[in-house]
């Protein structure tokens, strides 16, 4: 899937910017994309507590803590960049 930007395509997941996500939306005539997506950002906390609580246990912490400690610190940055 690619995030339609002003000039270009982003194919990258990581390098997705909030802008990006706008714009993309916008595109696709998709109304309240920012509400939707300051939404999203308000959720991350409580979906990666509710993840870390219902994995099972012995569940590999080296597999889980990469995954869910980069989707809090996305939902960091999308915020930070809305913000800006």
């Amino acid at each position: 899937m690619a995030w339609h930007g002003e000039k270009s395509r982003c194919f990258k997941p990581l390098d997705i910017t909030a802008r990006r996500m706008l714009l993309t939306a916008k595109r696709l005539g998709l109304p309240d994309a920012a509400e939707t997506l300051d939404d999203l950002i308000a959720h991350a906390p409580g979906v990666v507590a509710a993840v870390r609580e219902q994995l099972p246990t012995g569940f590999p912490e080296g597999l889980a803590e990469p995954v869910l400690t980069k989707l809090e610190a996305s939902a960091i940055q999308l915020q930070r960049q809305l913000l800006s």
